[in-house]
């Protein structure tokens, strides 16, 4: 017998007509005995409340640097030139690389780095595993070195949609201040030479972060956390001639109505603005991270349309109200930007991914783009003997990408048949007596769906970091497409999950949708295994976008993995398993 005794608290809400039904009242009456009750998750949407004021004050003519920009692309111009200081910056690593004390930087992001300060928008594009967060950190510190020999104050804000994206690129910024000061250390007389070196004592700030940052990085608290009488996260902010703020949009609001509660716009405290995973930001979330930029502030956006864009689920395309057609809220800050010519710079080269991996995206996607995507990394699994032979063939070193095709036929958002398939291998992957990947840098499983996602993660426990006091899973390696962006492993594992036709085809391509299927491949660094019944590679839709979508997957089987590795029964249904190499796919391209 289970039984189980959950402790309900009663809280007051400050929800009513005034949050235009993103926050709602409380219903303050205590429980009844012999009543059955639902628990639902919290209606309240905070962060929509906060979005709507935004576009409201927007609305009503309230100063905001972004949208002035959006509303006149002609302004942006495309001067590509950069402050004397910031050349002399990127000169400076020219030379320590010169020296054997740095590494090199494709011509991109010597670009990024060392020029365009004069431009009030910048679109940079950086595929999976080009570096775009470390890129933006030496751009940020070549923008400081540049205002500080122009004698001029400048305070970066640097944001993205999620705490911890936002902490990523936060901790990219502190270890690029740690590399300078190592070079200060081993060659001072060029660090004297093209350094500035108030650059090393540059405050890092961290707003309201939901983990505590590292040593190096000041965490400042929220302003309703502290004491009636302590210092406005915005007054320490402008106490700084120089510094870096690494921030949320939601938390740009906070600090804003903390320090001025009735007046969120015209307040100037940043300089440069720089916008990290900016195609998952949608314009209103960007327009609140923009909120304190100043009126000739600098707007750096740095993204990648072809991976996962903001979660909004709404058929778009029969959207009939013209206001949503005319200023596409739902899209991403990065398309947008992209539709205006804006100043442009592409990466080309992934550190994180295989070279087999990199050259299926590079022709399949990226090559729509003007970009040759590549990469020169070639680490493959070590050889482990299994006498199982679909295992085996499934984990053969020489083949970096590898795709399991079964005839299962009768799965929507939950595959039974792919969790048997897949659990040896997981199993080996994880095991001692295998290859002792865990979860957390080792080892990932991505899947599509919420229910696949559950039952993965509850029939493989071990690949669960749990959490102490709930044991509920607080980290696992089973998580779906959108969580795992920005993740990485060594081994990847794709359960595709659905197999029935006429779902895929109802489901107005989900599954198909390629920046899903981007995303997916882009996270591993030595091995790829996707798992999906042979309905998806043979999908036929009369609807055109959803048949070129379709030919991503059937590419992928067909054109990267054309060698047959093992064949058999699993379970009563067929079972096949191909594998790909850069030299098999090159030549079949």
């Amino acid at each position: 017998m289970l039984a189980a005794t959950i402790a309900v608290e009663l809280k007051d809400s400050f929800g009513g007509d005034w949050s235009r039904g993103f926050v709602f009242p409380a219903i303050s009456r205590p429980l009844a005995d012999g009543i059955v009750y639902t628990l639902d998750p919290c209606p309240n949407d905070w962060y929509g409340y906060w979005c709507n004021v935004v576009v409201e004050g927007l609305c009503q003519g309230q100063p905001n640097r972004l949208f002035k920009l959006l509303n006149d692309p002609v302004s942006w111009g495309r001067d590509a030139s950069g402050l004397s200081g910031q050349a002399k910056f990127l000169a400076g690593l020219f030379a320590f690389q010169s020296e054997g004390l740095l590494h090199d930087f494709e011509k991109s992001k010597r670009t990024f780095i060392g020029g365009y300060g004069k431009a009030p928008v910048v679109l940079v594009q950086g595929p999976p595993g080009t570096g775009k967060s470390y890129s933006a950190a030496f751009a940020v510190f070549a923008c400081l070195q540049g205002s500080m020999l122009a004698g001029r104050d400048l305070r970066v804000f640097v944001c993205c949609k999620t705490h911890a994206a936002t902490d990523v690129l936060t901790r990219n910024i502190l270890d690029v201040r740690k590399k300078l000061a190592d070079l200060r250390a081993e060659s001072p007389a060029l660090f004297d030479q093209f350094l500035d070196p108030r650059l090393l004592e540059v405050p890092l700030l961290r707003v309201a972060p939901h983990d505590a940052p590292p040593e190096g990085i000041v965490h400042l608290l929220k302003d309703a956390e502290k004491e009636d009488d302590s210092a406005k996260n915005a007054d320490i902010i402008q106490g700084y001639r120089w510094c870096v703020v690494g921030v949320t949009p939601g938390g740009v609001y906070s600090l804003l109505k903390g320090k001025w509660p009735k007046a969120l716009f015209g307040h100037g405290l940043c300089d440069v603005l720089v916008l990290d995973e900016a195609s998952q930001m949608n314009l209103p979330e960007a327009m609140m991270a923009a909120l304190p930029l100043k009126a000739d502030g600098q707007v750096i956006v740095v993204g990648d349309h072809r991976q996962m864009p903001p979660i909004v689920k709404h058929d778009w395309e029969q959207e009939a109200r013209r206001t949503f057609k005319q200023y596409e809220v739902f899209t991403s800050l990065f398309d947008t930007l992209r539709q205006h010519n804006p100043p442009f710079i592409q990466f080309e080269e992934s550190f994180r991914l295989h070279a087999t991996m990199a050259a299926f995206l590079g022709e399949e996607v990226y090559r729509h783009d003007g970009i040759n995507y590549f990469s020169r990394k070639t680490d493959r699994l070590s050889a482990r003997e299994n006498a199982d032979p679909f295992v085996a063939a499934a984990l053969h070193p020489d083949y970096p990408l590898v795709v399991v095709v079964h005839d299962e036929e009768a799965s929507q958002v939950r595959n039974p048949y792919e969790q048997s398939l897949i659990e040896p291998v997981l199993r080996f992957l994880a095991s001692a007596e295998g290859f002792g990947l865990d979860a957390e840098k080792g080892l990932g499983v991505v899947v599509p769906h919420r229910a696949q996602r559950a039952a993965l993660q509850a029939a493989f426990p071990e690949l669960c970091i749990l959490d102490p006091i709930s044991g509920l899973p607080a980290k696992s390696a089973i998580d779906t497409v959108e969580r795992f962006q920005g993740g990485e492993r060594t081994v990847i594992m794709v359960s595709a999950t659905e197999s029935d036709r006429g779902y895929q085809l109802q489901s107005s391509g989900f599954l198909l949708d390629p920046r899903r299927l981007t995303v997916a491949l882009s996270r591993a660094k030595r091995k790829m295994i996707l798992v999906a019944s042979r309905s998806i590679f043979s999908l036929f839709s009369p609807d055109e976008e959803m048949f070129n979508h379709a030919l991503l997957w059937k590419n992928l089987l067909v054109r990267a993995c054309p060698t047959l590795l093992w064949q058999g029964e699993r379970d009563g249904k067929r079972v096949a398993v191909w594998g790909g190499t850069r030299r098999e796919m090159s030549g079949s391209c």
